[in-house]
Formats: C-alpha cells, structure tokens, sequence
C-alpha cells in the first residue's frame, strides 16, 4: 500500500436524504460514538431529495464532538471557490478544526447546468479544480498583503479580499507544526517498538534531547496529539475511544490527556 505521509483513517458515507431530515444527523453521531475518525456526505445540491450539503455539515458539527466532517466530495462547478474557501474556514474553527475540505471536479454536467453552473470538458473540468485548489490556498494565506487577482481557463477573480479567519486561529502555526511532529513521533516509536514509547525514546525519534522534547510539549499543551485540529476541552484519547497502545488500555473508552499520551503514562479509566 501506498504511504501518503498521514495517518489511515475510516469513517462513514452518510446519504443526506431529506426524507426523515434527522437521520443523516443521527447517523453522523453514532458514527462517533462507535469510535470511527471520520463522516462524510456527497454534495449534489441539485438533487431535490438530499439536504444542502454545507448546512448539513454545520449542523453535524454543532451536533458532535470530536468526529472530523467532510463533503465527499464537494461540489466545485457549484460553489465559487473564494467563497468556499471562507465558508470551510468558518466551518473549520468553529467545529474545533474537524472540518475536511474534499473537492469534486464535477460529473452531472446537464444537472449543474440547470442551477445555472458552467458545463466543462474532462480537461475544463481537471482546470478548474487545479485553479480551485490555488484561489482557496490563496484565500486563506491571511499574512499576504493586497487582493486575490486570478484570469484563468475557468475562475477570473478581481481583487477578492483576503480571508482573515485562518488568522483568528487560537494556536500559532509553529505550535501546531511542533504537535504535529510530536504525534508522528509517537506513533513511529510505537510501530517499531510495538509498545508505548518512553520520553527518551520520543525524543530520539525527534532527533532532540528529553530537556527540548519537554520544551516542546509544553508549547504545545493545549492541543489534542493525534486530533492536532481538535480545541475540543475533554482531551479525548488520540486513539479516538479505541484500544490502543498509547493509552495502554485494551478497553474501548478509555481516555488519556495529550500530555500523559506523549509521556506514555497509563490512561485513566472513566
């Protein structure tokens, strides 16, 4: 199998039918409370038997704890995507970081064109999410000074301001990048030891002495290892409620504090 540099995780394609409006929403939530990482919904917004996608997402989230939520995959040709861009970045901070933005080129062109999108060539198509995925990273670059200017094959932005949101993060990047290592550490110490690593051993996986390892797990106190997006209060065990090593608990709901998961101290049990 292919290694894409982060962690497998599974998870839930949820159909968002609007018949009995409430069942996607329950679903997402036993997806959650069965431990799973992750719950997705297809985004088809001319179908007129599904719920809106977006709104259906914001309101999982408000609805959930610690589960991610992503579109499978969103709609491009209908949803512009400076607009989207703002839209995840709003979704992303106020669910605590568990929002994936997962982008679909689009298929059902006579339906997308009936809502009044564009109709695109495979080649069109392949553009313009290439150009998408550009304009959403350069919406959110809220460090960058002027406006966003774009005059490509499918997207011909004049100006659009730049996104502040991504700058209203709690959590500075270069702590977040520093839990992040953290994690990966971790997590390759336990494969190749098939046990929870001590402080040493984390630290030698991070090229750094114990003095600077612990330097970098109180910058980094605060944020969930193994859910690095999650501001969620409960400090949910990165394992996300499941057996693991790094809880050293074979109990499913048992949980640990990011600090006790990085220090490889036993879980407390509810």
């Amino acid at each position: 199998m292919a290694d894409y540099g982060h962690d497998l995780v599974f998870g839930t394609f949820i159909t968002p039918q609007n018949e009995e409006p409430h069942t996607p929403v329950a679903l997402a939530q036993l997806s959650e409370r069965s431990g799973l990482d992750l719950v997705t919904f297809q985004d088809h917004p001319y179908q007129p038997a599904f719920l809106d996608t977006w709104t259906l997402m914001s309101y999982v989230a408000a609805s959930t704890e610690r589960i991610k939520i992503s579109g499978n995959v969103i709609n491009l040709p209908l949803r512009p995507p400076v607009l989207l861009a703002r839209q995840a970045a709003s979704l992303d901070l106020l669910s605590g970081g568990r929002f994936e933005l997962g982008l679909g080129a689009g298929a059902f062109w006579d339906a997308i064109v009936a809502m009044g999108g564009p109709r695109r060539s495979p080649s069109e198509a392949v553009a313009g999410l290439s150009e998408a995925i550009d304009l959403i990273r350069a919406t959110w670059e809220a460090d960058r000074r002027g406006g966003i200017f774009a005059d490509g094959q499918e997207y011909k932005i004049r100006g659009a301001i730049l996104d502040s949101l991504r700058g209203l993060d709690w959590a500075p990047r270069q702590q977040r990048k520093r839990a992040k290592q953290i994690e990966a550490a971790i997590c390759i110490a336990e494969q190749r030891l098939h046990r929870s690593p001590t402080e040493e051993e984390i630290a030698a996986e991070l090229g750094q002495s114990v003095e600077e390892y612990h330097e970098w797990l109180v910058d980094s106190r605060g944020l969930s290892l193994g859910s690095l997006e999650n501001a969620s209060a409960s400090a949910e065990a990165p394992c996300g409620g499941r057996p693991c090593r790094r809880c050293n608990s074979g109990q499913t709901g048992s949980r640990c504090s990011p600090s006790s998961a990085a220090r490889g101290e036993p879980a407390a049990s509810r």
